[in-house]
């Protein structure tokens, strides 16, 4: 019994299983996109043209990704915590829009100090967290297939405080209102906010063994803190 806990804790520790069935023709129009990044030349020239135009400073901007447990055995399982660090975009407030991009291979698993800012226990391994990552890189995201993720940002004029987001992830296209505040402070100008996402609308089933008294569950936790620039400091910024 010991040895069957030990490889469904194992096998739980990739977050999920992708289902090869799920229809993915809705996101048609965004074929090829798995591979593109986000491109910095049409808002260099919408700034040349006198639009204003914000850089997305990546040292210093997170997505963190809440991952949860769920079922009677949950208890044998973990929570996870998945960080952006390289996130690459702008803004043009002039036409409010915006675009964004990351690598599904750069994100960081477990890390010791978003699993505490998150209150998640600590004491994961260094090699469960690689056996994590390389689970939900390979089994459950197919990152080599799709290793980009990118996201377009609308500015609803409508209802201030909200933007419509366009999702791409793993092939499939979603789209989502969110709601975000831009904050500045002590000279930086930061845009936060939080979205609730699940895995069933990109294609994953979530993971669940036993009858269901061990899975992950459906729903994820996603928050946001990006810090801006007003002007592009450099290239080494993308």
């Amino acid at each position: 019994m010991r040895f069957l806990l030990f490889v469904v804790v194992f096998v739980l520790s990739g977050c999920g299983s992708v289902n090869n069935n799920t229809d993915t023709s809705h996101s048609s129009g965004y074929q090829g996109q798995g591979k593109q990044e986000f491109s910095a030349q049409p808002y260099k020239r919408w700034q040349q043209s006198g639009d204003h135009v914000l850089w997305v400073d990546a040292t210093h901007s997170t997505i963190i990704i809440s991952v949860f447990k769920a079922g009677t055995l949950a208890r044998i399982g973990h929570d996870h915590v998945v960080v952006v660090h390289d996130l690459k975009g702008a803004i043009d407030e002039s036409k409010g829009i915006g675009d964004f991009s990351f690598l599904l291979t750069n994100m960081a698993v477990d890390e010791p100090y978003y699993r505490q800012l998150m209150h998640l226990p600590p004491g994961i391994s260094k090699s469960a967290r690689e056996g994590t990552r390389n689970n939900m890189l390979n089994k459950v995201l197919f990152a080599d297939q799709y290793p980009v993720v990118t996201l377009h940002a609308q500015i609803l004029k409508d209802n201030p405080g909200y933007v419509g987001l366009t999702i791409n992830l793993h092939g499939v296209t979603q789209k989502k209102i969110i709601a975000y505040q831009k904050i500045k402070q002590n000279g930086h100008i930061h845009i936060t906010g939080e979205a609730v996402l699940t895995q069933t609308q990109f294609g994953i089933k979530p993971f669940s063994v036993l009858s269901g008294a061990l899975q992950v569950k459906n729903q994820i936790n996603i928050q946001f803190n990006i810090e801006i620039l007003e002007q592009k400091i450099n290239n080494t910024i993308y």
